[in-house]
């Protein structure tokens, strides 16, 4: 269908380019402490199926599939899904796979994964689509499945966005290893939304949402579960 979002077109900073790849988790602040505690903060065990949607250098995937998970390293950006591959050959992980998709596209059958981790991935789809994502990313999770969302979030006056987002895009070059232009593009060619906007679109998609935090007026997590209707 000509209508579908094309979601393996890069927008915004191009993660198909070798150098941002390989800067990617210094600049993100990635490190495997880190990972190996939202790992044992999901229980993470051999057993189950542990899809990282969005995955980057995998950092996450490597860690769930260390511990004996079954684990799908999913992203759009092909440079990403190289890094990831080398990494969990070097290191004889045979319980990880690879797959060039996104949120729209990968495949996986009904009830059938425990626990989905997107982590500043979800900002790439415009708000239609981050819908249709949600709703699809509901009907594979298990009914006691997990997804887990960080991201880019927004939770000021909408107001006062003009003050808001030059104080983002001039702040965080200096907490982060991105710079202001990276920002600014952020800001300008993705698609990050209001945090009232992304919780409506969780509780239409079926989701309940467990736990959340706002780490400031930029940044957000949440822990979401398949609400289960009882009769």
């Amino acid at each position: 269908m000509t209508w579908k979002y094309n979601e393996l077109r890069q927008v915004g900073v191009d993660f198909e380019n070798f150098d941002q790849v390989a800067q990617y988790d210094l600049k993100q602040g990635s490190d495997r402490g880190t990972e190996r505690r939202l790992v044992e903060r999901f229980c993470v065990a051999p057993g189950q199926v542990v899809v990282d949607l969005g995955c980057g250098t995998g950092s996450f995937a490597l860690e769930a599939a260390r511990v004996g998970a079954s684990v799908r390293a999913v992203d759009v950006s092909r440079t990403m899904l190289d890094f990831v591959h080398d990494a969990a050959s070097r290191e004889g992980l045979s319980n990880l796979e690879i797959e060039h998709a996104g949120f729209l596209t990968f495949k996986a059958p009904a009830s059938s994964i425990d626990l989905v981790v997107s982590r500043f991935a979800l900002h790439h789809l415009p708000d239609f689509w981050k819908q249709v994502a949600l709703i699809r990313l509901n009907d594979v999770l298990r009914p006691a499945g997990r997804l887990y969302v960080q991201d880019v979030v927004f939770s000021f006056d909408p107001e006062t966005y003009d003050i808001a987002i030059e104080d983002w895009v001039d702040r965080m070059p200096k907490e982060s290893g991105f710079s202001r232009k990276e920002f600014e593009t952020h800001v300008r060619e993705e698609y990050s939304t209001f945090a009232w906007v992304l919780e409506g679109f969780f509780d239409r998609a079926g989701f309940d949402i467990l736990d959340k935090m706002y780490f400031s007026q930029e940044y957000a997590e949440y822990v979401c579960g398949p609400r289960i209707f009882s009769a």
